[in-house]
C-alpha cells in the first residue's frame, strides 16, 4: 500500500480518537517510507500537540530528533510541548540543547524570548524576538507569531 494512503488512514484514525489504530498506521507509513520518517514524525507531532495530545507528541518529536539530530524545529517544538505539559525542567533541557547546537538559528532566539517572557524580562524578550524575526523564513508561521509577540511587548512598553 502507498504511504500517502496510509497517511490518510492514519489521519482518519487520529480524528476519530482511535489511538491504537493510528499508531499501527503510523508504523506502516514508516515501514513503507523510512526516508519520510523524520518529516512525518515532526508533522504528526505537531498535529497531536495542536489536538492537545502532548504526551503522544513528545514521543514523535523525540523520534524526529533521533532520526535527524540536525533539525532545529524538532528541538523547538519538543521544548514547547514540554512547556505545555508544565514540565519546565524538560523544556529547559531541550531548549538548552537547541541553544547549544544551533546558537544562531531563529528558533533559538525565539525560545530565548519565550524564556525571557516567563521571567518578565521584556527587554531581553524584545531583543531576542527581533533576532528571531530576522532569521526565521518569511513564510514560517512562527515568524508571524514572533511579530505579534513583539508588537504586544512594544505596546506594553508604550503604555508604561
Amino acid at each position: 500500500m502507498d504511504s500517502k494512503i496510509e497517511f490518510r488512514i492514519f489521519l482518519e484514525f487520529l480524528r476519530n480518537g482511535h489511538k491504537e489504530e493510528a499508531s499501527e498506521a503510523l508504523r506502516k507509513i514508516l515501514t513503507l517510507a523510512p526516508e519520510k520518517a523524520e518529516p512525518y514524525a515532526l508533522l504528526i507531532g505537531g498535529m497531536l500537540a495542536q489536538n492537545g495530545q502532548y504526551r503522544e507528541a513528545v514521543s514523535l518529536y523525540e523520534e524526529a530528533i533521533r532520526l535527524n539530530a540536525d533539525d532545529p524545529p524538532a528541538y523547538f517544538y519538543l521544548g514547547a510541548t514540554y512547556h505545555a505539559l508544565h514540565e519546565d525542567g524538560e523544556c529547559n533541557r531541550i531548549w538548552d540543547q537547541l541553544a547549544d547546537r544551533f546558537p544562531n538559528h531563529g528558533l533559538n532566539y525565539y525560545q530565548a524570548a519565550l524564556r525571557a517572557l516567563k521571567l518578565d524580562q521584556y527587554a531581553d524578550a524584545k531583543a531576542n524576538l527581533q533576532k528571531a524575526i530576522e532569521r526565521i523564513e518569511p513564510d514560517n508561521p512562527l515568524r508571524n507569531d514572533a511579530l505579534k509577540t513583539l508588537a504586544l511587548i512594544e505596546h506594553k512598553f508604550e503604555s508604561h
